[in-house]
């Protein structure tokens, strides 16, 4: 190369390096401006900071949060949609937080490199979502109203008899809502800013009688019958409560807690009457092989297959059928309950009326409880099936400190 294109190739990279050198200095001119003024390209929740102090952000923010993006928190239930007013709920947009948010994703740390990350982000639109704050407590009780209003029981399997026809109806899975799983579930969408659609978790719940279990019963193999003296609208109505009854292997057909208590308990049947029906169930049951319990009308299923009750009148006499079936070899149907302790939470609330040393127990935690049910299926011994029937909770109380400004620790 000649002097001449030397001299050319050098006056060039000093005007590009002094260009470059000049944007840089013009952009970290920018980054430490931004450290007083928002940039251009900030926004949070959709709305825009650009050139904007700190103060002037917070009062916008604090105006037009809730109108920009909605003060309702939005959950799915199944299939269905349901909106629930913020306010209602005890959630709320912190503007304080979200302010102090911006500060963390734009200056997280300090120096130079700070600096450098910050103005090669420039130019490109930073969305930032705001922060929240929420009442766990407030939440919890809506999610437990949920729960009442919208868990689906599962359906048992039945067998219909009418008119010596049996009639075999399918079984109906249900679900039950999880209510820890949902509360973590809309705390975690809560921290990033997520006002929804959240989805609320629930869990498939199985009937206690499925179709299969009942699908071979057919054999009659016991038979009674009792005259009735009085037959009334409330015989008939507690005789169709007692047909199609299935007791499965280690169940019990409790019939006074069936006739005697609740709905049943009102009915005007009559004690002699009463009587007659459960004398007549008893001898069917115990032709079947079933057992009582201190003869007090309890009946107990102890063979290896599920018996079906039938109850009808012809005139004045009641007859009582029960129906049999033998599963396959070596399988055994049996109801399992479980207990798992919920354990209760450490919340600490600032008092500034308190020394800054002083802290005051509150309310102190209490364990709480969930008690599932399954339906477990063995065959030979081992366990083929074990399938969820209901699910309860009983939360735990949360233990609460009060201490005085400056004593934050737990």
């Amino acid at each position: 190369m000649t002097d001449a294109g030397k001299l050319w190739l050098k006056v060039i990279s000093m005007a590009v390096i002094a260009i470059s050198a000049s944007l840089l200095i013009v952009s970290f001119a920018l980054a430490a401006r931004d450290q007083d003024y928002y940039p251009s390209n900030l926004w949070l929740g959709g709305i825009s900071l650009a050139d904007m102090s700190k103060e002037e952000a917070y009062a916008l923010l604090q105006s037009e949060l809730a109108s920009n993006l909605g003060d309702k928190l939005s959950l799915v239930v199944g299939k269905q949609e349901i909106s629930l007013p913020m306010e209602e709920i005890g959630i709320s947009y912190d503007v304080a937080a979200s302010l102090d948010k911006i500060e963390e994703e734009l200056f997280p740390g300090q120096g130079v490199a700070t600096l450098v990350k910050h103005s090669v982000a420039r130019g490109q639109r930073q969305e930032i979502k705001p922060a929240l704050s929420w009442s766990k407590k407030a939440i919890l009780e809506k999610i437990l109203q949920i729960k009442r209003d919208y868990d689906q029981p599962a359906i048992d399997a039945r067998i219909v008899y009418n008119h010596d026809f049996l009639e075999y109806r399918a079984h109906q899975n249900g679900y039950s809502i999880n209510v820890n799983a949902s509360m973590n579930h809309i705390s975690d969408a809560l921290g990033k800013g997520i006002l929804g659609p959240i989805e609320i978790i629930a869990t498939e719940v199985h009937p206690r009688v499925k179709i299969e279990d009942i699908e071979t019963v057919k054999d009659v193999i016991a038979v009674s019958a009792r005259r009735i003296d009085h037959v009334s609208q409330e015989t008939s109505a507690l005789l169709e409560k007692l047909n199609g009854l299935i007791i499965m292997h280690g169940e019990k057909l409790d019939l006074p807690t069936i006739m005697d208590s609740g709905r049943e308990a009102a009915m005007d049947v009559g004690s002699e009457t009463k009587a007659q029906i459960k004398g007549a169930i008893v001898q069917a049951c115990l032709q079947a092989g079933m057992q009582e319990k201190d003869k007090q009308s309890v009946m107990e299923n102890k063979l290896q297959y599920p018996l079906l009750l039938t109850t009808s009148m012809s005139e004045h006499t009641l007859l009582v059928k029960i129906y049999g079936c033998q599963t396959e070899l070596g399988k055994e149907i049996t109801l399992l309950s479980e207990r798992e302790d919920v354990y209760p939470e450490v919340q600490i609330k600032l008092n500034h009326r308190l020394s800054p040393q002083q802290r005051i127990i509150q309310q102190e935690g209490k364990k709480g409880f969930i008690l599932r049910n399954y339906r477990v299926v063995t065959s030979g011994g081992k366990v083929v099936e074990k399938s969820l029937l209901s699910e309860e909770l009983t939360p735990a109380s949360d233990t609460i400190i009060v201490v005085g400004p400056g004593n934050t620790r737990k």
